[in-house]
């Protein structure tokens, strides 16, 4: 009995460890934009996998079905009537939730760790007046977004570049990073969010 009790044990410990383990989320943007979510050893490319469901789900359409005969005379089943919103009822709906998961998303954002981020941007353009112009105007939209990251989430970049090329027409952009969080911070979110605003969500859905 008592190895039974150990055995309990351990599995509590271990699956308590992998509820505190990160999930990671990670980016890449090139020529495509790739998104990849992580867990442990485990790695699931989201958009790939979604185009190839988008093509099978094409390719396996089936021609709609013909109405049975015989069945002219039956009437369809009276739908209830839902009572819906009204745009205004919508936005002020809205305006609550957003007021109400304001604190927790605050808090959970803090928690999440963006990592390992690689920033290279090439401002093009046709001659150096231009590139110069482009190259001003990227570097401070760049920077003031990485000083929004900042205030936000738990942000560390390991590389930023930005500058001039004046033998390109169109601007380049290469941004790597990941995006961590682990399954205790996303269940209290979830739980905070359908405490406060659980009813409300429903509504508007």
């Amino acid at each position: 009995m008592i190895y039974f009790y150990w055995f309990l044990s351990a599995l509590f410990l271990i699956l308590l460890l992998i509820f505190f383990l990160p999930a990671r989320l990670y980016f890449c943007l090139l020529d495509d934009f790739k998104l990849t979510v992580g867990f442990l050893m485990l790695k699931y490319d989201l958009l790939s996998d979604a185009k190839e469901r988008e093509g099978k789900k094409t390719e396996g359409e089936k021609r709609p079905r013909t109405k049975a005969k015989g069945k002219i005379n039956e009437q369809p089943a009276e739908k209830k009537e839902e009572k819906k919103l009204s745009l205004d009822e919508k936005l002020k709906l809205s305006a609550k939730i957003l007021r109400e998961l304001n604190p927790p998303f605050k808090k959970f954002l803090k928690g999440v760790k963006i990592r390992n981020l690689k920033l290279e941007i090439l401002a093009a353009g046709q001659d150096p007046f231009e590139a110069a112009k482009n190259y001003a105007a990227l570097s401070c939209t760049v920077y003031a977004l990485l000083g929004v990251l900042d205030s936000l989430f738990d942000f560390k970049a390991e590389s930023v570049y930005v500058y001039p090329d004046f033998n390109e027409q169109k601007n380049r952009y290469y941004i790597e990073g990941s995006i961590r969080a682990n399954l205790f911070q996303i269940t209290v979110l979830f739980i905070r969010i359908m405490k406060k605003s659980g009813r409300d969500i429903m509504k508007l859905i």
